[in-house]
């Protein structure tokens, strides 16, 4: 498979150099999805809207399960895992080089665990604990979210920091956290109009903490233009972030976020399993 792009997350490859010609490229992500479990998550958000967002999560499964019936039972992390050792034995390699990101950790290391000894060599980034990850759906988002608070704490510190001159949320006759927590208060309530994004709407509370996430946070790079988008929103105009929401909407931003995990075959350096 020479050539074939390597796929780890949204964020490129994690190795720098010329690989070829010793090296050749996969990329795949986790077979399905862990398996369901109730949800009891306390959602801040109103009631009305809750339900209806459970209701089409039901009907998902629901329609899932009439197509996808004889499936179901075999997407799981094992079944996975047996994927990528099916697919090592196809490319004729002894052992398995691997680079694993975020979910993709989760795969190397069931990996490890269920062969160890066809494991050459491993590059685990952002390691997902295997017990809170398999514990349910409210357990796994948590361990997420663990990080994300502790990063939207340091951005607004940061952003007081520098006050009004390096940040825009600064110097405003309160700190950067309450105008930036003022700004999730108000879309609790409602959402903040969008007169000016393409087309005309409105931001809700949901798109916001999804670009906090998964656009924001995590590039402190873009961390000053972010700011100034927020104090858009705290001023009443939402548009610059209703557009960026609406782009991460697409199919391409989704497909970004799905577990990626690389696998790299480098037969030169294979030895015979003992």
């Amino acid at each position: 498979m020479p050539g074939l792009a390597l796929l780890v997350g949204s964020r490129g490859p994690p190795c720098r150099g010329d690989w070829s010609p010793h090296v050749d490229q996969a990329a795949g992500r986790h077979r399905g999805p862990r398996p369901p479990r109730p949800l009891h998550l306390d959602w801040d958000r109103p009631h009305a809207d809750e339900r209806r967002y459970l209701a089409k999560t039901v009907g998902l499964a629901r329609r899932c399960g009439q197509l996808n019936g004889e499936l179901l039972a075999h997407l799981s992390t094992a079944d996975t895992t047996r994927d990528l050792d099916h697919l090592r034995r196809v490319v004729g390699d002894l052992r398995l080089s691997f680079i694993g990101e975020s979910t993709g950790t989760l795969i190397g290391l069931t990996y490890a665990s269920l062969f160890p000894r066809r494991v050459r060599a491993m590059v685990l980034d952002g390691v997902e604990d295997p017990v809170r990850y398999t514990a349910g759906t409210a357990s796994a988002l948590a361990q997420s979210f663990t990080d994300t608070d502790r990063t939207w704490e340091q951005f607004l510190a940061l952003c007081e920091a520098a006050g009004p001159d390096g940040c825009v949320l600064a110097g405003h006759g309160t700190t950067a956290a309450e105008r930036a927590e003022g700004v999730l208060a108000r879309l609790r309530q409602a959402p903040i109009p969008a007169p000016s994004a393409s087309p005309p709407g409105e931001l809700t509370y949901g798109e916001a903490l999804t670009l906090l996430k998964f656009a924001v946070l995590p590039d402190p790079a873009i961390w000053p233009q972010a700011a100034a988008l927020l104090e858009a929103a705290a001023q009443g105009d939402a548009s610059p972030l209703e557009d960026i929401a609406r782009g991460s909407a697409n199919e391409e931003f989704h497909r970004g976020l799905e577990p990626g995990i690389a696998i790299l075959f480098d037969p030169e350096f294979g030895q015979p399993a003992p």
